[in-house]
């Protein structure tokens, strides 16, 4: 038998067509075009590591120079969290509308598209953002640098991470940065994720660019000392509400006769995985979750599928287990044909069957391929 061995990271972020409460991510084979981003010259290798992180979606901006608005920044923190949390974005959203509600709660008059006013209430539940000023968030309003700061040490607290003391660092406009905002810049600076800028200033009250926010976000998640690759990330959400939620997608699937449907459980002590189909229009889709025994719902794909770029209804998981210690899911998948690429009409993977192993703490997956029987 010829075996060989291919890794592929749970955090894949292109998103498939479907109507759900979250979007499935997708996986990436063969050679692929980076995009390209109208941006300056030293913004463009941070903004190709924050694109294919997950920080940044289609339609983001054309110009990555212009100023960022407070909605897009918000949206941009909640792909930081969930990425952090091993999940998909939407149903971080959803999730957090669900299980988040505050007996004190100020609703956002001002937000008057429906998935931006998803967004910012799922935000302000989290405790990411807080407003302008009761029922303000001001959505299109440009973003000053005191106030992304205190959002990325928002973010951490919500990962669980206590915040340090650190020293004011020493600008010519320090008297200039709000009381609210003087420890968070300190502590991104101390952390190397936010400095100052020209002649020694921090100009908190200056908007922030696409490019900048999205170089101080893919920082926050290289160098932050709580983080999904260093494994000390609190969950937001129980075991019993991640199995909740699949129940409830499930229901509403039932209710409106399309969504995503349970195929699969199998439980284990570390977690339990769930498959969740669903029949789509032109074809179908699959999304893998891990609902965590510590709490949290993680997403992972396993990068195998015969077409469409992603895992259909029509393949399926053959001997589906956890290693005793529940530490890691194991399945067999079997490819009775070349999988190809649907965009660039390229082989992805190779017929035979695959022996899949996947971490459940990081949702890394391993591959060991054998040929099929003759």
């Amino acid at each position: 038998m010829k075996f060989g061995k291919i890794l592929v990271t749970g955090l894949l972020t292109a998103a498939l067509l479907v109507p759900t409460a979250g979007a499935a991510r997708s996986h990436s084979h063969g050679p692929e075009t980076p995009p390209t981003f109208e941006a300056s010259a030293w913004a463009q290798p941070e903004l190709q590591k924050a694109h294919s992180l997950g920080l940044l979606w289609d339609g983001l901006a054309e110009n990555y120079r212009d100023r960022i608005t407070r909605a897009d920044f918000c949206r941009m923190m909640l792909n930081y969290l969930a990425i952090q949390l091993n999940t998909d974005p939407d149903d971080l959203v959803a999730m957090a509308n669900l299980y988040l509600k505050k007996t004190d709660e100020a609703m956002f008059s001002d937000c008057a598209d429906p998935n931006v006013a998803d967004r910012v209430t799922a935000a302000y539940r989290l405790g990411l953002v807080q407003g302008k000023a009761p029922g303000i968030f001001d959505p299109n309003g440009p973003l000053t640098r005191e106030e992304a700061a205190v959002m990325l040490t928002r973010a951490q607290e919500i990962l669980g991470c206590d915040l340090p003391e650190a020293a004011a660092p020493d600008y010519a406009d320090s008297q200039y940065i709000a009381r609210w905002a003087a420890d968070s810049v300190a502590i991104l600076a101390d952390w190397d994720v936010m400095h100052g800028m020209a002649y020694g200033r921090f100009n908190p009250r200056n908007d922030l660019t696409v490019q900048e926010c999205a170089a101080v976000c893919l920082r926050l998640h290289q160098k932050a000392p709580v983080g999904v690759e260093k494994g000390n990330v609190t969950p937001c959400f129980t075991y019993d509400q991640a199995m909740d939620f699949l129940r409830r997608m499930e229901d509403q699937a039932h209710a409106c006769g399309t969504g995503f449907f349970q195929t699969l459980e199998v439980t284990g002590s570390e977690a339990t995985m769930v498959r969740m189909d669903w029949a789509g229009s032109m074809h179908g889709a699959s999304r893998l979750y891990f609902a965590c025994r510590d709490g949290g719902l993680a997403t992972f794909e396993i990068g195998l599928c015969l077409r469409f770029n992603a895992l259909t209804p029509d393949l399926p998981l053959e001997n589906p287990r956890f290693s005793e210690d529940g530490k890691t899911f194991l399945c067999e998948v079997r490819l009775t044909e070349d999988s190809r690429d649907g965009f660039a009409n390229v082989t992805t993977h190779q017929k035979g069957l695959y022996h899949v192993t996947v971490d459940v703490a990081t949702c890394q997956v391993t591959l060991d391929r054998e040929d099929l029987p003759a």
